[in-house]
């Protein structure tokens, strides 16, 4: 038995008996469809993970007392400000715990869609083809470097143009946070403008606005890319980026920002940054104790560099 996108309608009139006389496959299939149905979406990887770990232990029972085949047990409830409140950690005890999924979810929740992310470890400054170009991407590197392993800085800006290694960096650094066990969102542009659009005709009171803004505030780690191209005319993409970053500086929560801003005649990087989102993203970026900001502009487009290699 196979469902397909025009079966959809029919899914509700399935009976108990056609469920029951279905393979472990087909039943998990089924519920994935008769879910994404009932919720007007696409289930996630984790989401879809959950239904099929619920329908095996429905059919073939528990494996594993522990965690009852969820493969994630959660802290317990405690004190919402202690930086574990509501996380997942793989069920120590569970011998099916197969590592490859644990990494594939993890990246699900950090919002990394690529299953090889680039690495940190791979990163070469040293393709730059000028002595300044190597200094500034390698200057790039540091920043971030320190950053994923533990320097205090609650805002770090990186500008330049397309093809110098911002989201290189960008997800080696999500990718970093993901094996240190960090809480970490990773969000590029194009998906953070997505995201803030009603998700269903549904939705008209913002609800799932006001739920996407909350999980990035609330980020142990955020990492929001190419900033640059999420920009619109009236201004309002700009102040949902300020607001965001805003309040996580102030409360003293880790974010890295790239952004693809071509410089303008003299624009200085401060002047780059403000006119895509605004003066309270560039009065944090002054606060030189808690924040750092590298230019990219020195540097070549790496691409047709890496075509040559």
């Amino acid at each position: 038995m196979s469902f397909n996108k025009e079966d959809k309608p029919k899914i509700h009139s399935q009976s108990s008996e056609d469920v029951t006389k279905m393979t472990t496959e087909e039943r998990i299939e089924y519920e994935i469809m008769q879910n994404e149905v009932r919720w007007g979406r696409e289930l996630s990887v984790a989401d879809k993970g959950v239904l099929e770990m619920a329908v095996r232990k429905e059919i073939d029972g528990i494996q594993c007392a522990t965690c009852d085949d969820m493969k994630w047990l959660r802290y317990g409830i405690g004190n919402i400000h202690d930086m574990n409140f509501g996380k997942c950690y793989p069920c120590p005890d569970c011998t099916n715990n197969d590592t490859s999924a644990i990494k594939e979810i993890k990246y699900e929740q950090a919002n990394i869609k690529v299953s090889s992310p680039p690495s940190l470890d791979n990163f070469d400054p040293g393709i730059q083809d000028t002595a300044r170009g190597r200094k500034v991407v390698k200057a790039a590197y540091d920043y971030v470097n320190n950053w994923v392993n533990g320097e205090v800085v609650m805002l770090l800006a990186i500008v330049g143009g397309t093809g110098v290694g911002k989201t290189h960096l960008a997800l080696g650094s999500a990718a970093r946070l993901v094996e240190k066990g960090k809480g970490i969102k990773y969000m590029n542009g194009e998906q953070f403008a997505n995201e803030l659009r009603p998700r269903s005709f549904k939705d008209d009171e913002g609800q799932s606005q006001r739920q996407f803004r909350q999980e990035l505030v609330n980020a142990e780690y955020l990492i929001l890319d190419e900033v640059g191209i999420a920009t619109d005319s009236t201004g309002w993409m700009a102040s949902q980026y300020q607001e965001i970053i805003a309040h996580r500086f102030d409360v003293e929560k880790p974010t890295l920002i790239t952004g693809n801003l071509e410089k303008y005649q003299d624009e200085t990087p401060e002047q780059a940054i403000e006119r895509v989102l605004g003066t309270r993203v560039v009065s944090r970026l002054k606060d030189q104790t808690k924040s750092r900001l590298c230019s990219l502009w020195e540097a070549k487009d790496l691409r047709p560099l890496l075509k040559t290699k």
